[in-house]
Order: structure tokens, then C-alpha cells, then sequence
């Protein structure tokens, strides 16, 4: 199957938010691709709440809490993808990355992350942050090239 690829909110919530938007189609084909194991993607727990949270609070159709619970449980019970999780050393990294490349917390966790589970390839529309940080590969599925 090749390298892991992780992916980044903005594709998760792309690819639920059904819309003429053409960043829900590409969105929607990764996550068949993954579903039918013609690609190897990895998420992380901290990419399942942030999910969790734009679906039920910054939504254009909302879902209710019990929903977007139910949503995030067969996510986690899918074996389509991998799911990853940090400890406190990574989350320490975390901070040194924040600082070091001037990005955001929750980027930098994403970082250290996909550092700490060798994953080198990310999957965002984020590409000014995720590119400040040199051992990832961005690829910012929307863009043609």
C-alpha cells in the first residue's frame, strides 16, 4: 500500500459536509479510497474530537451530540485506517514545535504525532503551517496539479 497518510480535520469535515463545494467530492473519494484499502490512511484521537466538534458547533447542519458520537464511533471502530494516539513526551514535543516554527498547538500536536508514529505524509487544505514543520510532506489534495 506504500506510505501512511495522515489525515487532517479539514478532510474528515470536508468530506461530511455534502456540498456543491468540489472539496467535498475529492474529500468523500479519499475516504472510499480508504474504505476499499486502496490507500492506507491514519487518524488520531486529537482529529476525532476536532472533528466532533465543527460537526456539532461550526456545521452549516449540525449534527446533535448523539449523532456526531455515533459518527465518531463507528470511526473508531472502522479498520480502514489506522488511529493513533499521543502521550505527554509527544505533547512536550509539541510544545517545542509550537515555538520553534511559530504554528499552533494543535498543529504542532498533529505533528509530533505523525513524528513519534513515523507518518510523514499529511493530507490537509493546511498547507502555510503543516510546511513550516521540515520532516512532513504536505499534500494538499484540493490543489490540481
Amino acid at each position: 500500500m506504500g506510505d501512511r497518510i495522515f489525515l487532517d480535520t479539514n478532510i474528515l469535515v470536508y468530506s461530511y459536509e455534502q456540498s456543491a463545494d468540489p472539496r467535498y467530492a475529492v474529500a468523500r473519494e479519499l475516504i472510499l479510497r480508504c474504505f476499499r484499502g486502496e490507500v492506507s490512511f491514519v487518524i488520531s484521537n486529537q482529529v476525532l474530537a476536532e472533528f466532533f466538534q465543527v460537526i456539532t458547533c461550526k456545521s452549516k447542519f449540525p449534527l446533535s451530540k448523539t449523532e456526531a458520537r455515533q459518527l465518531i464511533s463507528f470511526l473508531i471502530e472502522c479498520n480502514s485506517w489506522t488511529k493513533v494516539d499521543y502521550t505527554h513526551t509527544t505533547l512536550l514535543e509539541a510544545t517545542s514545535i509550537s515555538h520553534q516554527y511559530n504554528i499552533s498547538i494543535w498543529d504542532a500536536l498533529i505533528a509530533a504525532t505523525m513524528v513519534e508514529h513515523n507518518i510523514h505524509i499529511i493530507y490537509t487544505e493546511n498547507e502555510a503551517d503543516f510546511r513550516k514543520v521540515p520532516l512532513l510532506k504536505v499534500v494538499n489534495p484540493f490543489k490540481k496539479n
